[in-house]
């Protein structure tokens, strides 16, 4: 599963790569929602936010409604991450506070800020990239800077110390995005190349598999966009080829082997591929004639082939057809077909497949009473459908509340999701709360809120259904606990 990447430049953010993203634009489904408005103000609010004295006037108290950042407009785009907040202004400047325990805030400190500074040092920049406490920047000319924690020499300085300010990646030019897996660093350029370093899966042919400075990964062109796993990544190219390096150990590389690559190989027997999503070391390829391929590890039937074997090589899943959109996450696939229906295979445990039982399938079978649908969101065993009417469907895992029909009951069918109208995206964050963004720019939430703080109902930590965010109007953009508005 690949690692937080966000990138706060564009006009949304990819936070959580188990969505699968449109064929024809790319962009994912799991993006931070943003519209265009004149005179846009770019003012920064915030809500939950006692950890590392992230509220506005310099202090560290709980609030239980949106409060706005004083000092802070024209902003483009904002992410938190374990504490750390950046704030892109429209201009190219980027702004910082909160914790800054790895030097991440790049202000040539370590200590905590509570208030928004200037990171120095860096030029007007178009995307800002996190992986933790580090922290890369992407200027407009494609040049890359980065601070903050250099575990497995994630920096690309040549070291693995930390740094507290900005210094641009050497030898790195002409940078489209970035990409990361847990121990690595991957730039893909303008012309196509992949570059790499860090350490495990650089496909550089050696089985040391580190290198703190970026090199170019050889025999890879052409490239279009990586997706990457624990253990593995895949590249596809302009030719709609997909290539593949890593562990291999069940078959998920698509060679028609299990031997661990040090080098990239083309996954055997595929072509003309649209989009590529995995989860763990389970592989879905959706091809441009509307048809799903998979390999790899099938141990929950995840594969959709009616078997639990692994597969070393693509093979098409019978019965899927005319899809529009595939998405993995927690050993199941679902696939929307472009009627709008959904349909899904794989690990069942908490209903999550949406037919009515807990039972594992290893074949697809639509979800039960849902249609309309156009986009998937999914985390763990929690599933969302967006209709296209703007109302929420959701079933699976409902641990807090996380499903938002007022119960905590696990749902084995879709349930309409409370009080949502007129929504245009769902964000679902790793600590179980959800949000909802409507096309008017209101804000709602569900699930646990803060325990130290709550956000729009006096004295409750639990929101079974959905809550507006008080004081917020205008949301055009949104990260679990930070909006901007117009």
């Amino acid at each position: 599963m690949t690692l937080l990447a966000v990138v706060l430049g564009a006009t949304s953010a990819v936070a959580v790569p188990l969505a699968a993203s449109d064929p024809v634009t790319g962009q994912v489904s799991t993006k931070v929602h943003t519209k265009k408005e004149p005179k846009d103000r770019g003012e920064v609010w915030m809500w939950d936010a006692s950890y590392h004295g992230k509220v506005k006037k310099g202090t560290t108290k709980s609030r239980n409604s949106a409060a706005r950042v004083k000092g802070v407009s024209q902003v483009r785009s904002v992410h938190q991450s374990g504490g750390t907040v950046y704030a892109l202004k429209k201009n190219g400047s980027l702004l910082a506070w909160g914790a800054n325990d790895f030097g991440q805030l790049g202000n040539g400190t370590k200590r905590d800020t509570r208030k928004p500074a200037k990171v120095k040092g860096l030029p007007k920049i178009k995307a800002l990239y996190l992986r933790g406490g580090t922290a890369y920047a992407l200027s407009k000319d494609g040049r890359v800077w980065a601070w903050g924690k250099n575990t497995y020499g994630l920096l690309g300085d040549g070291t693995r110390k930390n740094r507290s300010k900005p210094a641009r990646i050497k030898g790195l030019s002409n940078v489209k995005t970035l990409f990361f897996s847990y121990s690595s660093v991957y730039a893909l350029k303008k012309d196509g190349t992949v570059w790499a370093w860090g350490e495990n899966q650089l496909g550089n042919g050696k089985k040391k598999g580190k290198h703190y400075k970026p090199a170019k990964i050889e025999g890879l062109s052409g490239i279009k966009t990586l997706e990457i796993t624990e253990s593995a990544v895949y590249a596809l190219d302009k030719k709609r080829n997909v290539w593949a390096w890593g562990s291999n150990s069940h078959g998920q590389l698509g060679d028609g082997t299990t031997k661990n690559r040090l080098q990239p190989v083309q996954v055997k027997a595929l072509s003309n591929v649209a989009d590529i999503r995995a989860y763990g070391a389970s592989i879905y390829a959706l091809r441009t004639d509307k048809t799903v391929w998979s390999w790899g590890q099938n141990s929950w039937g995840q594969l959709g082939h009616g078997n639990g074997q692994n597969q070393p090589t693509p093979t098409q899943i019978e019965g899927l057809f005319n899809i529009a959109h595939i998405y993995a996450a927690g050993n199941a696939a679902y696939a929307v077909k472009a009627d709008g229906t959904v349909w899904a295979w794989g690990m069942n445990h908490s209903g999550q497949l949406g037919d009515g039982t807990k039972q594992t399938r290893s074949v697809p079978k639509r979800v039960k009473g849902l249609s309309g649908v156009t986009d998937v969101y999914t985390l763990g065993e929690s599933v969302f459908a967006l209709k296209s009417n703007g109302t929420v469907r959701a079933w699976g895992d409902n641990y807090h509340g996380r499903l938002g029909d007022g119960t905590y009951k696990t749902r084995t069918k879709p349930v309409k999701v409370k009080r949502l109208s007129g929504v245009v995206d769902i964000y679902m964050s790793h600590e179980g709360l959800s949000y909802a963004l409507t096309e008017k720019g209101v804000l709602w939430q569900w699930g646990p809120s803060n325990p130290e703080g709550v956000n729009s109902e006096s004295g409750v930590s639990i929101y079974t259904k959905p809550v507006k965010i008080r004081n917020l109007k205008g949301v055009t953009s949104f990260e679990d606990g930070y909006a901007i508005t117009r």
